[in-house]
């Protein structure tokens, strides 16, 4: 088993925001990302799907990106990124999940020799962003955080690795460590 990592995908099947408008870089960006990962990944393989998978807004219109998700080889981990809007409630998430896709939050699954945990995680409340409401939002991510580094340990039973999965960077902009 592989394990691949990849995030900001910003899919969108029904191409209401195309990738394109950010440049020619992006263009047959979908059909890219497509024949790259069939080209390199495996069924026995494991993806990470770090955060801002979809553009959609509301769960109904991410499903469309789901069923893409479930043509791509290997197995899916998805943790909700900052433009992942429609990531609602997790159980309402997992529900519209094609197989072999797993959505975490709060919590962990294990995979073969690995656990896999992880979340968000927010912007450091430092220099201008240290604000109110991204303090907030920071204290919430540490406490995840530790909710998901809590259920990794509960399944851990050998010398399985733990594998912790965010879309922020754990540091600050000078690369110093945070909570």
């Amino acid at each position: 088993m592989k394990i691949y990592a990849i995030s900001d995908l910003h899919l969108d099947v029904n191409n209401t925001k195309p990738m394109d408008i950010f440049g020619p870089v992006w263009q047959n960006s979908l059909e890219k990302i497509q024949q790259d990962w069939n080209n390199k990944v495996t069924e026995d393989d494991v993806v990470i799907l770090a955060g801002d998978y979809s553009w959609a807004m509301k769960l109904e219109e991410v499903v469309p990106d789901f069923e893409l998700l479930n043509r791509l080889k290997g197995t899916k981990i998805i943790i909700r990124g900052n433009h992942d809007f429609w990531w609602s409630s997790i159980s309402r998430v997992r529900e519209k999940l094609p197989q072999k896709t797993y959505a975490l939050q709060n919590d962990a699954i294990k995979l073969g020799n690995y656990i896999f945990c992880g979340n968000r995680g927010w912007t450091i409340p430092e220099g201008k962003a240290d604000k109110a409401e991204n303090r907030k939002l920071y204290a919430r991510e540490v406490e995840r955080l530790k909710l998901s580094l809590q259920a990794a340990k509960k399944l851990q039973t050998e010398n399985e690795k733990i594998i912790f999965i965010t879309h922020y960077p754990p540091f600050n902009n000078k690369c110093e460590p945070s909570e």
